[in-house]
């Protein structure tokens, strides 16, 4: 039986899965969205401002998630932002996730049992597991395309007004 491991990304070593992976989860969770490329998502890799965290499954790089601790530039107290958590769907297991949920609970009471945020899709697999480990909704984001809708339409021909008004 392999164990699962964990390891900090180093940036220098194995980026060419990193961004394998990182593609699997765009595109898993984008779909059509997503228009990245190998060279996109290995700028993202270098110059992200996170910690990278891989799980490992014997020597198989299976999953990943990065965390900053943040403060909204101390305008709030400290809390651990995690925006990616992604494990490949073949591995999806209880022990997986739980795996990667017990690390976060480590990192957060390393630092002063601070809270974790993170941000997760309606549609996301993941979303149950934040529910399961005792997270609470505490905002909500919206995307919208106001070209699509009526509403949306005059607020583009009353703000075409409002700036030609202003210059």
């Amino acid at each position: 039986m392999k164990t699962y491991k964990f390891k900090m990304f180093n940036r220098g070593s194995n980026i060419d899965d990193m961004i394998e992976l990182v593609s699997e989860y765009f595109k898993e969770t984008h779909k059509d969205n997503f228009i990245g490329n190998e060279d996109t998502i290995r700028r993202q890799l270098i110059i992200t401002n996170t910690t990278i965290i891989q799980l490992f499954k014997g020597e198989e790089l299976i999953g990943y998630f990065d965390f900053r601790v943040e403060n909204e530039y101390d305008n709030l107290k400290n809390y651990i932002y995690v925006q990616y958590m992604y494990i490949k769907p073949k591995y999806r297991s209880k022990l997986a996730i739980g795996y990667m949920y017990r690390l976060l609970a480590i990192i957060s009471h390393l630092n002063n049992d601070i809270p974790i945020v993170g941000d997760t899709y309606e549609f996301s697999s993941n979303k149950r597991n934040n529910e399961r480990a005792g997270g609470i909704i505490v905002g909500k984001t919206y995307m919208f395309k106001p070209c699509n809708t009526k509403i949306g339409k005059a607020l583009i021909e009353k703000g075409k007004k409002l700036y030609v008004s202003t210059l």
